[in-house]
């Protein structure tokens, strides 16, 4: 996984969690392999690193990653009272602790409940600082999946992860109709540009458009943009 820590957007996107004082959120994507484990893990990192009491849960059936880490295990553990606690891996650095997607219980009722969930979330929020909760894509319907919808309506704030030149504007009004019928509470969207084209290799694909007349020159102008540190830099 892609690591986001000390990166620009990761403040902004953190200074704005703690300006609204929240405490538990559910971080969504629209669709699969979106990065929504890796910026979930990233906030709750930087959360924990200010000496947070953070607790990352992770509920996406289809495709868990955070048993990948090192040290970490897929625990069984069901949403209620003492099992969720027992299925903690505390401090996994200091100050985070984490509830890995159960391979098994993961498919039993208790986590397709509403009221459960609220419960549980509710419970975390009382022995933890930040609650974070990856949660499954909205617009992914798969058999047996908890559902990203059902997440987003049981936590207290929603964070929408959007691709950058890959969700389209019908899959963003989508999931926005999606999240205002379960009642979630959105308190903003996220621009995630792992796909988008930085300025450095557009200006460089257009560049080829001159090597018919200037081949020499713009190979040189070429090689002069791909040591640019200026075009290397966040906008």
């Amino acid at each position: 996984m892609i690591d986001l820590q000390l990166s620009t957007q990761l403040e902004t996107i953190y200074a704005h969690i703690v300006r609204l004082s929240l405490q538990q959120i559910a971080i969504c994507s629209l669709q699969a392999h979106s990065g929504n484990t890796t910026l979930a893990l990233a906030l709750a990192r930087r959360a924990a690193s200010s000496g947070k009491k953070v607790l990352l849960i992770e509920l996406n059936i289809s495709h868990p990653k955070l048993h990948t880490l090192p040290g970490l295990k897929r625990s069984e553990w069901l949403p209620i009272e003492q099992s969720w606690q027992r299925g903690i891996q505390l401090n996994v650095t200091p100050f985070l602790s984490i509830l890995t997607t159960p391979k098994e219980s993961g498919h039993h009722v208790e986590f397709h409940d509403l009221d459960t969930l609220k419960s549980f979330f509710k419970q975390s929020c009382e022995k933890f600082d930040l609650v974070f909760c990856d949660c499954s894509p909205l617009l992914l319907s798969s058999s047996g999946e908890i559902a990203g919808a059902l997440i987003c309506s049981a936590s207290d704030s929603t964070l929408l992860n959007v691709l950058t030149n890959i969700n389209t504007e019908g899959q963003l009004e989508e999931a926005n109709e999606i999240l205002t019928a379960n009642d979630a509470n959105l308190i903003g969207v996220v621009m995630n540009d792992q796909f988008a084209p930085s300025l450095k290799s557009e200006l460089i694909r257009e560049s080829h458009r001159l090597d018919r007349w200037l081949p020499r020159f713009m190979n040189k102008v070429r090689i002069k943009l791909r040591h640019s540190d200026f075009l290397s830099q966040d906008l």
